[in-house]
């Protein structure tokens, strides 16, 4: 485990955007794709955010926590999920999930 951890720090890195008020903070949706649009730095850029949400329909209400992401994390991390398959990218709906 710690050789995949050291594979992935190698060439990853944390883009994020800082305000007077806090020193990190989640970047919103327009200028993430601004900067994805104009990077050259960063060979791809993927993104991540804290969500929560509430599964009903089932016995019990039960309050579930996760991240949102975009199509591609997967990709850029160089990993393939534990169980299921890989989100897909379709530029149809990846502007309308971001």
């Amino acid at each position: 485990m710690d050789a995949l951890l050291h594979d992935l720090r190698a060439g990853l890195a944390m883009v994020t955007e800082s305000s007077v008020t806090a020193d990190r903070h989640e970047v919103s949706a327009a200028p993430f794709q601004d900067w994805r649009a104009q990077s050259r730095s960063f060979e791809r850029l993927s993104g991540y955010v804290w969500w929560t949400t509430n599964l009903t329909g089932v016995q019990a209400p039960e309050h579930l926590l996760g991240y949102r992401i975009t199509p591609d994390l997967f990709d850029t991390l160089g990993v393939r999920p534990a169980l299921g398959r890989a989100t897909r990218v379709d530029p149809a709906i990846a502007l309308r999930a971001e």
